[in-house]
């Protein structure tokens, strides 16, 4: 059985070796991304309509402030609105810091479950090669070698 090689020297597919098995374990991830994307989705909403909101009330306390500036001097009341302002500013920084750990750690999950899923892939393909149950693509390892 000859086996040809197709497309550009980039290209890893021959045309007599595509594995059935391989291609079940690479789609395999597919559902744990769609699982993945269902629950993030409206845990990130939620996160950033928090953040907005504490950011809209931290913003909105300071310009009342910033307008009402000789009032608050009048009724020496600087120390008071400060700490107020802090309050607000504290928990608008505390709910974009959730936000930004939740992103990082769905964008982590995420690529920890492409990389296991390429891990999977290869480990699979190694013992399939060692079983023959497919062959390697000569012509093609014969291709890279020329570069």
């Amino acid at each position: 059985r000859h086996t040809r090689y197709i497309g550009d020297w980039s290209s890893d597919v021959c045309s007599s070796d595509l594995s059935p098995t391989l291609t079940l374990i690479t789609l395999s991830a597919l559902p744990l991304f769609v699982v993945l994307a269902f629950i993030a989705n409206p845990l990130v909403d939620q996160q950033i309509d928090r953040t907005v909101e504490e950011g809209v009330k931290t913003n909105s306390y300071l310009t009342e402030a910033i307008t009402g500036i000789q009032t608050i001097k009048s009724q020496n009341a600087e120390l008071k609105t400060r700490w107020e302002f802090q309050s607000r500013y504290a928990r608008y920084l505390g709910e974009d810091f959730k936000l930004r750990i939740t992103r990082e750690t769905l964008s982590n999950l995420g690529s920890f479950i492409g990389q296991l899923n390429g891990v999977l892939v290869i480990a699979v393909g190694i013992y399939l090669v060692i079983q023959q149950e497919i062959k390697e693509c000569k012509q093609m390892n014969q291709h890279h070698s020329k570069y």
